[in-house]
């Protein structure tokens, strides 16, 4: 059990040093696509529940079904799936979300646009037939 251990804690540093370096650039730049800080919370929740959703699961199959030990790199490339996919989807979806907001806002400007247009020329002309 001595090796099994040894896989394990290996393992588990080779995450720590591939987490602290991918997920601060995946964030970076997916705060940077999205451009807003209340999406971006949305993707780390997302990304947060998935990781411990997946977990959780493989500890269930584990524990109660009695499935065997996993492979010493299944943890992490489950880690590296989870993250990657979400971040794929999130950047997708927000920042569809986002220029979809963006095309409303814009077709309500013009919108106000038009009708403070229309609303000066029914005063002229009242003003002209008065």
């Amino acid at each position: 059990d001595q090796l099994a251990s040894s896989v394990t804690n290996t393992a588990t540093t080779q995450m720590e040093k591939t987490d602290s370096f991918s997920i601060p650039v995946a964030m970076a730049l997916l705060g940077y696509m999205v451009a807003s800080w209340r999406l971006l919370l949305l993707g780390l929740f997302n990304m947060s529940l998935t990781i411990v959703a997946s977990f959780a699961v493989m500890v269930f199959l584990v524990e109660e079904i009695k499935i065997g030990h996993p492979d010493s790199t299944c943890p992490q490339l489950m880690q590296g799936l989870a993250l990657s996919l979400s971040i794929d989807y999130t950047l997708f979806i927000c920042r569809r979300f986002k220029d979809e907001l963006d095309a409303l806002k814009l077709s309500a400007d013009k919108h106000d646009i038009e009708s403070c247009h229309s609303w000066s020329i029914a005063l002229c002309r009242s003003m002209l037939y008065a």
